[in-house]
């Protein structure tokens, strides 16, 4: 797979139809999911983890987290190929 030359950026705190079209082909993502439930900046934790089903050949980085942890999620300051 050729690495992508289109970059794309995009501030939401929503998963909506537009962002569903921004992340389609993405290599990488990287999502602010503040955490579980209705939240009050950022996306939840379950939209992210949605968000992420919908698009299963594009690789999502969580940030934001503020509390407990994600399968696959990464540290504090570790560093990540992407």
């Amino acid at each position: 797979m050729e690495p992508s030359t289109d970059n794309r950026i995009a501030s939401v705190t929503e998963a909506t139809a537009p962002l569903d079209a921004l992340v389609e082909g993405a290599d990488v993502a990287i999502v602010e999911a503040t955490g579980p439930g209705d939240v009050f900046s950022h996306m939840s934790w379950e939209s992210a983890a949605d968000l992420k089903r919908r698009h299963p050949k594009t690789r999502f980085m969580f940030n934001h987290l503020y509390s407990g942890t994600l399968e696959d999620a990464a540290s504090d300051l570790q560093v990540i190929e992407v």
